[in-house]
């Protein structure tokens, strides 16, 4: 019987698992191609917002626009406007250019969005006055600058009115219309540069008697303004009377 060798297959040795080397690119600085491209990109966007900006101030000069409807007799306030800036021309002069002209005032009549906001259009605040201030009345009239403190009033001031009233042979000095305040006061056109023409003068008036009293007087009577800024502790209030002399001159 023949013996059979059995040769064993030798088993494979086991393979080494060597670490994978990885290669990446390496991160350097940006070159300085790279850095005057960056430069010039900056550069660029400068230039361009600055070109439109002076764009912008081509278009013309801030003129002051209604951003919202305002009703006839709202105050205006700060969302109520917006500038823009345009070439106006001849109605320039008549344009507010600033947002606080406009603040604060009241709309004489309804302004739309885009409008212009004019000096017409609005009536500003009395100067002096809180805006928590009850409402009053305005009244304009002329008088003689003697008997308006000289033509020297200034908006802001108090003052009395005083009527001198004539009626059964005795002559009164009465006060028509305390504590007014100025609104506005001086002459126009070419008035202003000779010193000459009536003097006119604009008052708000918180009762309505003084009004009516003061309108009164105006048709049937000299008036002259007393100056009551620097005189608050002291009360004009009253009358004053005489009687009227007679037509010879002497005393009735």
């Amino acid at each position: 019987m023949s013996q059979r060798i059995l040769e064993a297959t030798p088993e494979p040795a086991p393979e080494v698992l060597r670490p994978v080397r990885s290669i990446g690119r390496r991160v350097g600085l940006p070159s300085g191609r790279a850095l005057l491209g960056a430069f010039l990109v900056t550069v660029s966007v400068v230039g361009l917002f600055a070109t439109f900006r002076r764009a912008q101030e081509d278009l013309g000069s801030p003129y002051v626009v209604v951003a919202t409807t305002v009703p006839a007799g709202q105050v205006i306030t700060a969302e109520d406007l917006a500038i823009r800036h345009l070439d106006l021309g001849e109605i320039a002069d008549r344009t507010l250019t600033a947002e606080a002209d406009a603040i604060g005032a009241v709309a004489v009549q309804t302004l739309l969005p885009g409008q212009l906001v004019q000096r017409g259009h609005i009536l500003a605040p009395v100067p002096g006055v809180d805006e928590g201030a009850p409402p009053t009345f305005e009244v304009s009239f002329a008088l003689d600058r003697p008997r308006a403190l000289g033509g020297r009033l200034q908006p802001g001031e108090v003052v009395d009115v005083v009527a001198t009233l004539d009626a059964d042979g005795t002559s009164c000095a009465t006060v028509v219309a305390g504590d007014a305040r100025v609104v506005a006061a001086g002459t126009t056109g070419d008035e202003v540069l000779t010193g000459g023409g009536p003097y006119t003068v604009t008052l708000a008036i918180p009762e309505d008697r003084a009004v009516l009293g003061l309108i009164f007087a105006l048709d049937r009577s000299d008036v002259t303004i007393v100056r009551a800024t620097r005189a608050q502790e002291l009360d004009l209030g009253g009358s004053f009377c005489g009687e009227l002399p007679n037509v010879d001159g002497s005393e009735g």
